[in-house]
Order: C-alpha cells, then sequence, then structure tokens
C-alpha cells in the first residue's frame, strides 16, 4: 500500500539531517583546527625552551619532565623535553643528528619513536664559540596533547546537536499546532452544519489553501441545500398527481356506465402522460445536475432551431398561434448531450403555451459580437419584475397564471446556460410579452 508523505516528518528530518551534517562538518573543522593549532603550541613551546637554553637558563644534555602529575602517577618520558649539543665531539649521542642540520623544525625517527626536533644555533664573535642544539619531544606526547585539545572541541558541539534535536522537533511540532486543529476541526464536521475553517492563529503560507477549503464548504452547503429544497419540492409536486391518480383508478372500478368508465379512463391516461413528463423533467435536471457528461461538440445551431420549430408547429396551429423565424443566421456552436436542443425546445413551447390565441411569436438568430444569439419574443402575459430571477428555481410557477406545467423548464434551461457556459436573459416586452434570449460564443471558423 502506498502511503501519503508526512510534511511535518519529511520538513523534521530534513532540517535534522541537513543541520547534523553541516554542525558535523562544523565540528570536525574545528577539531582539525584545535589539533593543529595545538601542535603549533608545542613547536612555540620548543621555541621558548631553546630561548632559555641561549640565555643559559637551562643546561644542555638534559631531560625535563614538563607535564603536571598527579602524586600517585609515575614519570613518564613520553612527556619529557630533551635538550642536546649538536657537536662532533658528542659521544654516543641520543640524537645522532648530522653536525650540518638546517636550524628550525624537523620530524625524524630515533630508536624507533618519532620526534619532533627543533634546531638552533647560539650566534657568537667567534667561530669556535658557536654553539648548536637542539630540543626534542615524543610526537606521540604531542598528538596526544592535541587531540585531547581536539576532542575538548567536538564533544560539546555534539551535546549542543542532540540539544537541537529536541529543540527543533519541538519547535516544529509547535508551529504544526494550528495545522492539526484545523485537521480536527475538519474532521468534527458534518454534511447538516459545514462552517467555514477558522483562519485565526493560520499560517499565511497556508491562509490560500483555507480560502479556497472555504470557498469549496460553501458550495457544498449551497449544493445540499439546493439538493435537499429540490427533493422536498419534487417530493410535494409528485404527491399530488400520485394521490389522483390513485383517485382516478377508484373512480374507474366506480363507474356505472360503459361512458363514464371509458371517459374515465381517458382522465387516467393524460394524468400518467403528465407524470411521465415531470418525471422526465425531474431526470434531466438531475443528470444535468451531476459531473457525468460526455465531450462538448461543435453543432449547427440555425439547423437546430429550425429542427425544433418543424416539430412544434403543430403544437403551435393547435393554440392558434402564429410561430415564425424573422432572422436565422448560419452558426456553429459548442454543444453536449444535445443538451442545446432542450434549451430550445423549452424556450418556443413556454412561448407558444404562455400566448394568447390569435398571436405572434417571433424566432431569431442572430449573432452579436462573439457570440450566438437565440431569441424568442411572445406576446403573453410576462413575467412580474421581481420574478424574473425567481422562475429559474425549480417548481417556481406564476400562480396568477392558469397553464399546466411542471416549473421545471427554466430550472433546466439555466442548467444548461451554465453548463455550456452560455448565459439566459428574460426581459419583459413594453408592449406586453416576454424576450427569452440565450447567449452562447460562436466558433470563429
Amino acid at each position: 500500500m502506498m502511503h501519503n508523505r508526512s510534511l511535518q516528518q519529511e520538513l523534521s528530518h530534513k532540517i535534522l539531517l541537513y543541520t547534523s551534517v553541516i554542525l558535523i562538518f562544523t565540528s570536525l573543522l574545528s577539531t582539525y583546527i584545535a589539533f593543529e593549532e595545538a601542535r603549533d603550541i608545542q613547536d612555540n613551546f620548543l621555541q621558548q625552551v631553546s630561548v632559555m637554553v641561549k640565555h643559559d637558563l637551562i643546561k644542555k644534555n638534559l631531560s625535563l619532565v614538563l607535564a603536571v602529575k598527579d602524586e600517585d602517577e609515575d614519570d613518564d618520558e613520553d612527556e619529557a623535553i630533551h635538550i642536546q649539543s649538536i657537536s662532533s665531539l658528542e659521544k654516543e649521542p641520543f640524537f645522532s643528528v648530522h653536525i650540518d642540520i638546517k636550524d628550525g623544525f624537523h620530524t625524524l625517527m630515533f630508536h624507533q619513536i618519532k620526534w619532533r626536533l627543533f634546531v638552533t644555533t647560539n650566534a657568537s664573535n667567534s667561530t669556535s664559540n658557536t654553539q648548536r642544539f637542539l630540543v626534542a619531544q615524543q610526537t606521540a606526547f604531542r598528538d596526544e596533547m592535541a587531540m585531547d585539545a581536539g576532542l575538548n572541541v567536538f564533544f560539546p558541539v555534539i551535546a549542543i546537536i542532540s540539544v537541537l534535536f529536541v529543540l527543533l522537533k519541538f519547535i516544529i511540532n509547535q508551529q504544526f499546532q494550528p495545522v492539526n486543529a484545523l485537521i480536527h476541526q475538519v474532521q468534527r464536521q458534518e454534511t447538516s452544519n459545514l462552517e467555514p475553517l477558522t483562519t485565526s492563529d493560520v499560517p499565511s503560507e497556508l491562509l490560500p489553501f483555507i480560502n479556497a477549503i472555504n470557498r469549496l464548504l460553501i458550495q457544498v452547503r449551497r449544493s445540499i441545500t439546493k439538493q435537499q429544497r429540490f427533493i422536498a419540492d419534487a417530493s410535494h409536486e409528485l404527491r399530488t398527481p400520485v394521490t389522483a391518480l390513485s383517485l382516478m383508478v377508484d373512480n374507474i372500478a366506480n363507474a356505472s356506465t360503459e361512458s363514464k368508465r371509458f371517459e374515465r379512463h381517458l382522465q387516467l391516461k393524460e394524468s400518467i402522460v403528465r407524470m411521465q413528463n415531470l418525471l422526465n423533467q425531474l431526470l434531466d435536471l438531475a443528470r444535468l445536475q451531476s459531473n457525468k457528461h460526455n465531450p462538448k461538440t461543435p453543432v449547427a445551431l440555425n439547423d437546430m432551431v429550425q429542427q425544433v420549430v418543424a416539430d412544434l408547429y403543430p403544437l403551435a396551429e393547435a393554440n392558434q398561434v402564429d410561430l415564425g423565424v424573422t432572422q436565422l443566421e448560419k452558426i456553429k456552436v459548442f454543444d453536449q448531450d444535445n443538451y442545446l436542443h432542450q434549451l430550445i425546445r423549452n424556450a418556443i413551447h413556454n412561448a407558444i403555451q404562455y400566448s394568447p390565441a390569435g398571436e405572434q411569436v417571433n424566432i431569431r438568430l442572430y449573432k452579436q459580437d462573439n457570440n450566438a444569439v437565440f431569441q424568442v419574443e411572445d406576446n403573453g402575459c410576462g413575467i412580474p419584475e421581481e420574478m424574473l430571477t425567481k422562475v429559474f428555481e425549480p417548481f417556481y410557477r406564476n400562480r396568477d397564471i392558469v397553464k399546466s406545467g411542471t416549473g421545471l423548464g427554466l430550472a433546466i434551461s439555466y442548467e444548461i446556460a451554465q453548463r455550456l457556459g452560455g448565459k439566459i436573459q428574460l426581459e419583459n416586452r413594453k408592449e406586453g410579452g416576454l424576450i427569452f434570449r440565450y447567449i452562447q460564443a460562436f466558433i470563429l471558423r
């Protein structure tokens, strides 16, 4: 199984890792510098001893134990500073160096032991009185002292690293407390109470993310409220026709004559058709509000308008409405799942249904700027100005107008417009009636 990485743990590990590498490198470098400085101090000490020899403060050909030791420790020759004259007359010297050895520092092996030597010359006006001598010390003792000095630097740095580990871990955990609090707040959220997340005590780097989540929560809350209202309205709208169907079935069973039974049977059939239309529109609206859709494809909007007009022409004749197309330009737009056909049909069907007998319904399709404009004008009663925006809500109908309908036509058209990136405008005509206008960008080819 794949596990999502923890930002807090990854941040802690990387900071601690990089900090450790830097501090360890620094401590090693400091140890090396301290080690070299300790060795330089030892070299300076040999030089100082040679100065004392020059001034006859220390006799030549002797060994000095210069380290401070506890009373119960034995003297260790490894810690001694050895002073020896360099002369051809020297018999069996401990340090058998060439008489012409250069002044300065040398590292040589004597008796299988490595020594650090400082050779100097005590100059005099008389050549015969010129004296040369050396000051020597075992390198093992020098290195041990230098290593002790280096470790005295290294171990405190390691201790600081350990303390820094704990401190960084604590600081990172403290800084992530607001994030953990937000996580607990989200976990406590319920679909019935989708309150926005608090932005107090939240790092500024997280504010855009929290604001995006809050916008999403608001949209989800609106969507849930909309669905709950839709379900409640749908239940209410379905309850009446279902009850009516039940009564009609009882009326058919209780019909006293065959003609009455036949008449009630026709009424039942009409009610079933209305019920089927309502259910189909409910399914259409639910499908539009879902996220499952096919890709958009280009269509000839003028051909679609012509086809819908031909399909609804018999309905216009039956209602004695003069249905005509006054302008029809060739325009291509993007469609999806044949939604535009349904939007055009709803607009023309409503205009025919709400137009009095003997009136006209005019249809136009034209270009305006970079948009295709589909327009339907009728001579009906129009819509009160305060209701022009409410009519897009599901099941909303003007109760002052007694017309058969589900109140879903404009709601479905609105969802189609949102889906296709278009917009619907409703406008009352001064001389009476309504203008339905759908606007969508056309394809430039």
